[in-house]
């Protein structure tokens, strides 16, 4: 088990998790656009955008690291899930595409 925070509480969960999938786990709800049960996560769209450690990054294609510090709403990340929902592209350098 993986021990993370999110949001300032502390959350356990399996390796291998990814962050869009531990933020469900603890019931804090994160957008999405491309991310389906059925489908691997692609991270096309960056509406599922949040900080982890500092960075922005996608939570549907991040998995979950030890320590990891991450905040899931303030005013840049919705700014960033904003623009790119809307595929303006804007702020899209800010965000960091990690592939697992």
């Amino acid at each position: 088990m993986i021990t993370l925070t999110i949001d300032g509480r502390q959350v356990r969960v399996p390796e291998e998790t990814s962050v869009l999938d531990a933020c469900r786990e603890a019931q804090i709800v994160i957008p999405t656009l491309c991310k389906h049960p059925d489908l691997q996560a692609t991270a096309n769209c960056g509406v599922c955008v949040v900080k982890i450690n500092g960075r922005m990054l996608r939570a549907c294609c991040t998995p979950v690291v030890e320590g990891m510090q991450i905040i899931t709403h303030d005013s840049d990340i919705v700014k960033a899930r904003k623009n790119n929902g809307l595929g303006c592209g804007k702020g899209e350098e800010k965000i960091e595409k990690k592939q697992s």
